[in-house]
């Protein structure tokens, strides 16, 4: 299937994110940190990342990675996310993605969770 970017603010962001958390979770229920309803709770709040344009990889069956980004106030939070077994998109492509957005952004600080068996994410993050 063939894959193309999207950009998308607000609700059509919310709505691409958390369609990319489903399908991450029917995937594999084992993997990644956050689920579908996670983004739909902090939706509630008001954050200056919600009116911004987050880039999604997405095939005719939905998006397939994307890059979300979160204001948390104090610093603001960055999730590389990739479907696995599904997705086309390496991983180093959503991560090089994800910096060109921290950049532009012009973002002091930056969280980046991982869990201790997501092996690429880590070792992407100890090269940044």
């Amino acid at each position: 299937m063939p894959v193309h970017e999207v950009q998308a603010s607000s609700r059509e962001y919310l709505a691409l994110a958390t369609a990319l958390l489903q399908r991450a979770r029917l995937a594999d229920t084992d993997a990644g940190l956050w689920e579908a309803a996670d983004l739909q709770w902090w939706w509630r709040t008001p954050r200056r990342s919600d009116a911004m344009d987050h880039l999604f990889w997405v095939d005719d069956e939905g998006p397939v990675a994307g890059v979300v980004m979160t204001d948390w106030g104090r610093a603001w939070g960055c999730d590389p996310i990739v479907v696995p077994g599904a997705s086309t998109v390496p991983l180093p492509t959503v991560w090089a993605r994800a910096i060109e957005a921290i950049d532009e952004l012009g973002l002091e600080a930056v969280e980046v969770l991982a869990r201790d068996d997501e092996v690429e994410l880590l070792g992407l993050l100890a090269g940044a």
